[in-house]
């Protein structure tokens, strides 16, 4: 009977545990914890070690579609100058060691879009920005042997690849989709030169990043059209 007993308290246990902690594929993926649509001050106020240091933020003035920053999809393409990206100085990557499941990195780089105001008209200003895309990169001694370590981490964190796809015009690309709730996404790339260089990119990213790239280039289009509208100059 007491043996009886004590199994029915550890199946109890058991179920109380799995209950806690669901499984991590049916949670939003996110980059390094912070949540999409954030400012870029969520990356300022501590979410990388102390001591690195960011460029100041560079003006983008074409943006794609999700699907083609994360993976060889579909592409729709934006210009404007209605976003920016932060990028580490590469010394600081290295002085401070930063590593991604247990890689130095060798690049990093987050994409924002800015916000419109209550006028409709862009605030173009970092800290009115919404976080849509970040990625790391990674030059491997043994690209093989790291991919297929990633790529294990990976499916172990978040189950079976969700969609695969390679390429080789003369570069070869190969790409590994995840999806998580919310329309979440991470995809394991990588890329193979003929001049022997190999580079593996993490990148991240969310459905939802095309709505926010939509209504940000909206705001630029609106801004323009209205500041053009009674300008009959050189006509």
């Amino acid at each position: 009977m007491k043996k009886l007993v004590g199994i029915l308290i550890m199946i109890a246990l058991l179920a109380g545990i799995n209950a806690g902690y669901a499984d991590p594929y049916e949670k939003p993926i996110l980059f390094r914890g912070v949540e999409w649509g954030a400012s870029c001050a969520a990356f300022e106020n501590g979410v990388f070690p102390d001591g690195l240091q960011f460029y100041n933020a560079k003006l983008l003035d074409s943006w794609h579609s999700v699907a083609n920053m994360l993976y060889d999809g579909a592409d729709i393409r934006y210009k404007g100058e209605f976003g920016f990206y932060y990028r580490p100085l590469p010394s600081s990557i290295k002085k401070l060691g930063l590593k991604v499941a247990g890689y130095p990195v060798d690049d990093l780089y987050l994409y924002f879009t800015f916000l419109p105001g209550d006028d409709g008209i862009l605030v173009k200003d970092t800290i009115h920005s919404s976080f849509i895309y970040g990625y790391y990169k990674i030059e491997p001694n043994d690209p093989e042997g790291t991919y297929s370590d990633l790529l294990n981490k990976l499916t172990s964190l978040y189950g079976d690849v969700d969609y695969s796809t390679a390429k080789s015009p003369y570069i070869s690309y190969t790409y590994n989709l995840w999806n998580g709730a919310d329309g979440t996404m991470v995809c394991l790339e990588k890329e193979d030169y003929p001049s022997g260089s190999h580079y593996i990119y993490i990148k991240y990213s969310f459905a939802g990043a095309d709505d926010i790239i939509k209504t940000a280039y909206d705001a630029f289009v609106f801004e323009e059209t209205r500041n053009a509208a009674s300008d009959t100059s050189g006509l």
